[in-house]
């Protein structure tokens, strides 16, 4: 039956109508039982970058923030690095106090030794500081070698 007949099928679909029986425990004139309830949805996990960056971001922030709460309240003043030295007018040498930064309160073992140099440089002068141990001393050649 092509063509014009109705026989309940259009388009490719059946349009006979689904037919509700009530269930054994339902019966018939009863109101409806709610539908049963949907699984609680899974959460997803953070991807590997969201957890790569807490993992990073987390310590930084709580440093930052211990370091802004103590600089807040005094807490390890800053002596200046180079101040001025005895051996003239215009020269200045290492601090000697910078290690109390580290060492708050106690006698230290540890000397900077002054070398005094001219506060003001000229033009055509590069600055090159070099900090370290035995090494920016000039172990093992002596300090003034080569």
């Amino acid at each position: 039956m092509v063509g014009g007949e109705d026989d309940g099928i259009v388009g490719g679909r059946d349009r006979s109508v689904l037919v509700e029986t009530a269930s054994p425990a339902q019966q018939p004139g009863e109101p409806e039982a709610p539908p049963p309830a949907r699984p609680a949805a899974r959460r997803r996990r953070p991807s590997w970058v969201a957890r790569l960056l807490l993992a990073v971001a987390a310590p930084l922030l709580f440093f930052g923030l211990v370091e802004a709460l103590l600089a807040a309240v005094g807490f390890g003043g800053r002596p200046p690095l180079f101040v001025a030295s005895p051996s003239g007018p215009g020269m200045l040498e290492a601090n000697p106090e910078v290690a109390q930064r580290y060492f708050p309160g106690r006698e230290t073992l540890l000397a900077i030794e002054p070398t005094p140099f001219l506060a003001e440089k000229s033009p055509d002068t590069i600055r090159l500081v070099v900090q370290g141990g035995s090494t920016a001393a000039g172990f093992p050649y002596g300090r003034f070698a080569g």
